[in-house]
């Protein structure tokens, strides 16, 4: 991101150039009218060698179309592009210490304002689709895909077309869902009962195949209890089943850097029961590159920035 001071001189360079351009526009105007009246007939003393008067009407024509053809590829096309880039320009991020907002972060379309964004993972009909306007947001609230708090930076695409119509996308939702989950699990604070289903779903198991993992031998309505908060998970139990989260989904997020042996040593704590109105900090994620052994560049979900 720019800051004002340097967005204020690109725009000043810009009209800059802008102003040399319609300045060369007009002079070949000018020229090219002159050539042709000069080819009709009438003599101007500024163009009065004799070896040029044969060539009036063709040197005018051509200087008139080099006008055309510099207005339509440099003026029209300048300003084009001005605009799309004013009209897709976002504010600038809040510092890297300051936690964002948990909020959508909205376009500053006007038309869009009263429109609800579609949300998916990018594919070749989304990619194929013209937008007039495809930014990356530095902070987006994704708990609505994810089950779990979540802000990830750097990482969703808003895409607006022609409609107004608005778009979020996020790469390798999947591996975003796992690096989530075990993030959440790493966190000594106590599971409630919406995160052990969105955990689950997660996994993609149902309450008795997770119960079986657990190595309970209980009818699945315990776990139905347990995400309903009717029943609360004992402290034992909770860590066995952050261990199974990570042990399983663990290969889905290959560059997430975690330590599963921390889950057996930490204590879990239960904020709630002394502040009913605490609120869980949200799990980050940024989407970063990451280099194969190959030598290739990817994008990976991590927790730490890029270097």
């Amino acid at each position: 991101m720019t800051n004002p001071a340097t967005s204020r001189f690109r725009d000043l360079q810009g009209s800059a150039i802008l102003a040399l351009a319609h300045l060369i526009v007009g002079l070949l105007l000018f020229a090219g009218a002159l050539f042709l009246y000069e080819g009709l007939g009438y003599k101007f003393r500024i163009l009065g060698h004799p070896s040029l008067e044969p060539y009036g009407i063709p040197i005018g024509l051509l200087l008139l179309c080099l006008a055309v053809a510099t207005a339509r590829l440099w003026i029209f096309e300048w300003e084009q592009e001005d605009r799309g880039q004013r009209r897709g320009r976002t504010a600038a991020p809040p510092p890297p210490d300051v936690m964002p907002r948990l909020q959508f972060v909205p376009s500053s379309t006007a038309a869009n304002e009263n429109r609800a964004p579609s949300i998916g993972i990018p594919n070749q009909a989304a990619t194929s689709k013209r937008y007039l306007c495809q930014h990356t947001l530095y902070a987006y609230d994704a708990t609505s895909l994810i089950g779990l708090r979540t802000v990830v930076h750097n990482g969703a695409i808003e895409s607006i077309d022609e409609n107004g119509a608005v778009r979020i996308d996020l790469p390798n939702l999947d591996e975003l869902r796992a690096a989530v989950a075990i993030l959440r699990c790493l966190l000594p604070i106590k599971l409630r009962g919406r995160e052990i289903k969105a955990i689950r779903r997660i996994m993609g198991l149902n309450p008795s195949d997770l119960l079986g993992r657990l190595g309970e031998q209980a009818p699945s309505e315990l776990l139905s209890r347990w995400e309903s908060e009717h029943l609360s998970m004992d402290e034992i139990t909770e860590k066995r089943l952050r261990q199974v989260v990570c042990e399983m989904v663990g290969r889905k997020a290959r560059h997430l850097e975690y330590d599963v042996a921390k889950i057996a040593k930490f204590k879990i704590v239960d904020p709630w029961s002394g502040d009913p109105t605490y609120e869980l900090p949200p799990v980050v994620l940024n989407w970063v590159q990451v280099k194969a052994e190959s030598g290739s560049l990817s994008g990976a979900w991590n927790d730490k920035w890029a270097a």
